[in-house]
């Protein structure tokens, strides 16, 4: 070829050297370049399509570059330029609740330039892994935004409810009755409606990270003094500030309308290092005195500020675990809504023929009338049908998991937060609610203790004009009983009392007054002073336990004294009547196994104990112990009355008292001693008859065993008694032992 032929070729552009437009041969080139299949020179680009990296007659294939995958795995993030979270943000407050001297937090040097040295640490590398959202505070206007989203008011009502709900109870110590003081506080502290106010503080720390409680006495309106200190109720302050009845109510304030004024930040070691002094509320400035400050989630010095001077709202605290269960939610319903494609097998390219359009309508009407109830009508040979299903499994796993998280951050059982019980075998969330309910109360302790404290004591001053330090607070457990729980509880209780009484640890007097002034008691507010006399009954044995102690104090006759020996007296009969006027009984019960209860100086050697002489203690009579002791019984006196027979004291002491004798046949059976009875007196006679003493009362040497135990029918004893020896029988009108009764004739023992 000639020169000048070939400069001429060379001269023509390459789109006009391949035959194609300057577009479609740029396009080639691109497509090219992108594949990686030739290089961006003028030489490749003027190559036909076929000839770009790919075989004759197909399309070039796609390849994903180094560059490409290195853009890809660079996080998204939109350019922003790095504040400094440490100092306070102007739009921290609203305009009216801020002073007119300055739209931002009063800052001194110090803290500038504590703030700008936090600000340079965190800049840089730190704020790149936290991300600002995480760290910064978000201003109170975010905040409330998020207090209306279902799942962040969930947390602040269950917290506000649960430290509520059960409230305190005010008691007091020493041994003075206030009852009536009491009273009149409780009126009083529901009259100011403590109870709700402290539920909607609660409200605030959680949204917001602090809250504040008004205390108005009048004064709401007078700039001056707002600015003046009242005290904490108890100081000489208060005594000259607060007069009775001046207190008018008490008021929850958000703290988006409290702004910090004066503060410490130039002396750490001073004790109120970063705490405001006073507090400026749209144009009044309050004293702290008078706006209580609540923060339930200290957060360090240095961020102090930019807070406002308050705390960590639990808000901030859950929001990362909330969002990522609004994700999951919304990623799972989505799923759910679209879970299947359907699909249509046909020759796509009819699509490029004349009449195309008819296929694309087609599926339109598919699309618009697709239903379980409708029809689709395909070419059996050229066309298929078919529909590509997403696995559902697992999904609702990922959801519980994404509210576990959001439970494990705020501190909430998921029983409280949800409302839904566990589900499986065993499955129980009783150690979950203990352990939540110990949070309360720790939450109940650090939050309220303080300044409800205080509240109190300004009502007392506001009734009384002085405060009573002997009454005080508690706070109500929250965890209660059921009737099965609270009678087992109680029956325990009883049980250990009794056991105490019969070791005489504690006498039934202290547990009576233990009893009266249990609040949770149906005997709380029994005089325990107050005992009943059963004089009658506990001389014969039958005395309820408890009840004051007393003897024998007969006008006629002396007490018998025994020294180291003391007598059991036990009852029973049955009659008929000889010529001679003798009343005979052939087969009487006398005694029986079981326990019985005795005064401490009625049993032998009782000092040797160390029993109260004047206390009731339970003895168990064993029936092996009767069995070895039955001879002993026969032929003893019978008595009008209970006194210790001797040799050496029957002619001065024994004989007028004598009535009859017992006879030889004494037996024991179960659970019963018995023997015969031969009465000879006409008097004693005529008040067996009569009924004035129809039972037999029996007395017996006896050696204690101090071995507390329980009989088979649950009775509890102190001790047993043990070598029984027989003494005498005498007639009362009631004895210690059921079913030792004379009987009419005919009657059955």
């Amino acid at each position: 070829m000639a020169a000048h032929d070939r400069l001429s070729v060379e001269a023509q552009a390459p789109w006009e050297a391949l035959g194609v437009s300057r577009a479609t041969y740029y396009r080639r080139k691109a497509i090219a370049v992108a594949a990686g299949t030739v290089a961006a020179t003028a030489t490749d680009a003027t190559a036909p399509p076929s000839a770009l990296g790919s075989p004759q007659g197909t399309k070039p294939a796609f390849v994903v570059t180094d560059m490409m995958l290195a853009r890809a795995r660079v996080k998204r993030r939109k350019p922003t330029q790095f504040v400094n979270p440490f100092l306070p943000s102007p739009l921290l407050h609203p305009p009216s609740a801020t002073p007119k001297r300055g739209g931002t937090l009063a800052q001194d040097q110090s803290l500038c330039d504590v703030g700008n040295w936090a600000g340079a640490g965190l800049s840089g590398m730190w704020a790149g892994l936290w991300g600002a959202e995480n760290i910064a505070f978000p201003g109170y206007a975010f905040l409330s935004a998020l207090a209306q989203v279902a799942e962040y008011r969930r947390i602040g009502e269950v917290f506000s409810t649960e430290m509520t709900r059960k409230w305190i109870k005010l008691q007091a110590s020493g041994d003075e009755d206030k009852t009536d003081r009491i009273k009149e506080l409780t009126d009083e502290l529901t009259r100011l409606g403590v109870q709700d106010q402290f539920r909607r503080v609660v409200l605030h720390d959680v949204w917001f990270g602090r809250s504040h409680l008004y205390i108005d006495f009048g004064t709401s309106e007078d700039r001056d003094e707002l600015k003046f200190p009242i005290g904490d109720g108890r100081d000489e302050a208060s005594r000259l500030k607060i007069k009775p009845g001046s207190l008018k109510y008490i008021k929850a304030i958000e703290p988006l309308w409290i702004y910090p004024t004066n503060y410490n930040s130039t002396n750490a070691l001073s004790q109120d290092w970063y705490e405001p002094n006073s507090w400026f509320v749209q144009g009044y400035e309050v004293h702290v005195s008078r706006l209580l400050k609540f923060v339930g989630r200290e957060i360090p010095d240095a961020w102090k500020p930019a807070y406002s001077f308050g705390g960590l709202p639990l808000t901030m605290q859950v929001k990362a675990r909330v969002d990522h269960w609004l994700r999951t939610n919304q990623s799972v319903s989505d799923l759910t809504h679209s879970f299947s494609v359907s699909g249509l097998k046909t020759d796509l390219g009819a699509a490029n023929m004349e009449g195309a359009e008819q296929l694309f309508k087609r599926a339109e009407m598919f699309n618009a009338m697709r239903d379980n109830s409708g029809l689709f009508l395909l070419n059996k040979e050229t066309e298929e049908f078919f529909n590509v299903a997403t696995p559902l499994g697992g999904l609702s796993e990922l959801q519980a998991q994404s509210l576990e998280f959001i439970c494990a951050a705020s501190g909430l059982p998921l029983l409280k937060f949800t409302g839904i019980s566990p589900s499986g075998l065993n499955a129980t969330s009783e150690f979950e609610m203990k352990s939540w309910y110990e949070n309360v109360h720790a939450y109940q302790e650090q939050l309220f203790r303080p300044n409800l404290t205080t509240v109190i004591n300004f009502a007392m001053l506001n009734i009384w004009g002085h405060t009573d330090p002997d009454i005080t607070f508690a706070f109500e457990p929250l965890h209660s009983l059921d009737e099965v729980q609270l009678a087992t509880v109680r029956k325990t209780e009883s049980d250990t009392h009794q056991t105490y009484v019969d070791l005489g640890a504690v006498s039934p007097e202290e547990v009576r007054r233990a009893i009266a002034g249990d609040p949770d008691s149906v005997y709380q507010g029994l005089d325990p002073d107050d005992l009943p006399d059963l004089r009658e009954e506990e001389i014969e044995g039958l005395a309820i336990k408890g009840a004051t102690p007393v003897i024998d104090p007969s006008d006629e006759e002396a007490e018998p004294s025994a020294e180291d020996e003391a007598f059991a007296f036990d009852r029973a009969s049955i009659r008929e009547i000889d010529v001679d006027g003798r009343l005979h009984v052939g087969s009487c019960n006398i005694s029986r196994e079981g326990c019985a209860p005795y005064l401490g100086r009625e049993v032998p050697s009782w000092e040797s104990f160390g029993l109260n002489p004047d206390q009731i203690y339970m003895f168990y009579r064993d029936p092996l112990e009767l069995r070895q002791a039955i001879s002993s019984f026969n032929k003893m006196p019978i008595l009008d009355r209970h006194w210790p027979a001797f040799g050496d004291n029957f002619a001065s002491e024994v004989q007028r008292f004598v009535v009859g004798a017992t006879g030889e046949s004494a037996v024991f059976e179960p659970p019963y001693l018995k023997n015969s009875l031969c009465v000879w007196s006409a008097d004693a006679i005529d008040l067996i008859q009569s009924g004035d003493k129809c039972e037999l009362s029996c007395g017996y040497r006896w050696v204690p065993v101090l071995e507390p135990g329980i009989t088979a029918d649950g009775v509890r004893f102190a001790g047993r008694m043990t070598q029984l020896q027989g003494n005498h029988l005498a007639l009362v009108d009631r004895g210690r032992n059921p079913g030792c009764a004379v009987a009419q004739e005919g009657e059955d023992d």
